[in-house]
């Protein structure tokens, strides 16, 4: 029997804010929410400083096992954009999308409540 867990996208968008993405991204990580029933993608909206490169390096495991996917556009789509952006990378099971800006940093228990 499948348990009764919705899958969660947690979608970032980002542009230029290197650091605070990286918490960002930290705060959607680790949620305190059954591993298998979420996902953290982050599109980026063709930022030149050094973002996805720092992504890429800090959250290597990460991205290997596919919990995080990180998606560089090569043109700034904005915001909204990006949630358009990312819903042909997000798992098919999903459903619901928590979309975010690089600048909100998750409670632990923000998926659970």
């Amino acid at each position: 029997m499948k348990p009764n867990i919705p899958y969660v996208s947690i979608v970032i968008a980002s542009y230029n804010r290197n650091a605070i993405t990286q918490e960002s991204i930290l705060s959607a990580l680790n949620q305190d929410y059954p591993t298998n029933f979420f996902e953290v993608l982050v599109v980026d909206n063709n930022s030149f400083d050094g973002t996805v490169e720092n992504i890429n390096n800090n959250f290597s495991d990460h991205i290997k096992s596919e919990k995080l996917k990180v998606i560089p556009l090569k043109y700034n789509a904005g915001s909204s954009g990006s949630y358009v952006e990312c819903l042909r990378y997000m798992r098919k099971d999903w459903k619901y999308m928590l979309k975010m800006d690089e600048d909100v940093i998750l409670e632990k228990s923000c998926l659970k409540s």
